[in-house]
């Protein structure tokens, strides 16, 4: 298997007059044996939880990873 690093990642949408992030991807994770949902409402502590698992659906992804015990990076 191959890793694929990304760093210092700036990414807005065209016409926006901000980004979404600038060189602040990947995020840094002190805690990896917190619940995946843990850490997405601590990156974007102003999203509901139903944003992140629509946006798994949309990347077909099972929105349960989201509640697994361990998250692995």
């Amino acid at each position: 298997m191959s890793l694929i690093s990304i760093n210092n990642l700036t990414f807005g949408y065209e016409g926006s007059l901000e980004n979404v992030f600038e060189n602040y991807f990947p995020f840094e994770v002190k805690n990896k044996e917190r619940m995946a949902i843990d850490i997405a409402n601590e990156i974007a502590p102003n999203a509901e939880d139903w944003e992140f698992i629509k946006e798994l659906n949309l990347l077909n992804a099972n929105p349960e990873i989201l509640y697994r015990n361990r998250v692995l990076f």
